[in-house]
């Protein structure tokens, strides 16, 4: 008699373990989700300010070719990606700059620049096939350009042409 009485107590004691074990696995689940949610936001955050600070880069080359004056040009280095991802370099002739990264958020981060006259610098035999110009009206009735430059190839040329056009590719 007192062996199944032990036989029950084992089996009770099983069962409990089995209970915390369950139970402490389930709580560990909840953290985990918590901490990874929160780790996410953390990389949404740093793609921002990667996009910003290679935004603010951009512009400061565009910037210091402006001022260099007619003439000059200048082929200065980029990040080729954003935290991992694939972006692009958007010159619209509004004076803006926007720097499109290729996430599922569709992040773009805009940056104002001194010139407007921007167009395409690509000539033949130029194998830049990311590289686009793209003329339309915008919605104050007004004709725009919009040249974008591919970052993947970790450069940009610009040349300020002596009749007062950015080139850019």
């Amino acid at each position: 008699m007192r062996a199944k009485t032990h036989e029950k107590k084992r089996g009770q004691v099983s069962m409990e373990v089995m209970a915390y074990m369950g139970f402490f696995m389930l709580m560990f689940v909840f953290i985990l989700l918590f901490l990874l949610s929160d780790f996410n936001a953390d990389i949404t955050k740093r793609e921002y300010i990667l996009a910003k600070q290679t935004a603010g880069q951009v512009a400061d080359y565009t910037q210091f070719i402006a001022k260099a004056g007619p003439g000059y040009w200048a082929n200065f280095s980029l990040p080729q990606r954003i935290n991992g991802r694939s972006y692009m370099a958007r010159f619209v002739s509004s004076g803006w700059l926007y720097i499109d990264v290729d996430n599922s958020d569709g992040m773009s981060f805009a940056y104002p620049i001194a010139l407007a006259n921007i167009r395409d610098g690509r000539v033949s035999g130029d194998n830049l096939p990311k590289n686009k110009q793209e003329t339309y009206v915008d919605s104050d009735g007004l004709l725009r350009t919009e040249v974008t430059v591919d970052a993947s190839k970790g450069w940009i040329f610009f040349n300020y042409t002596n009749n007062g056009e950015l080139l850019v590719k």
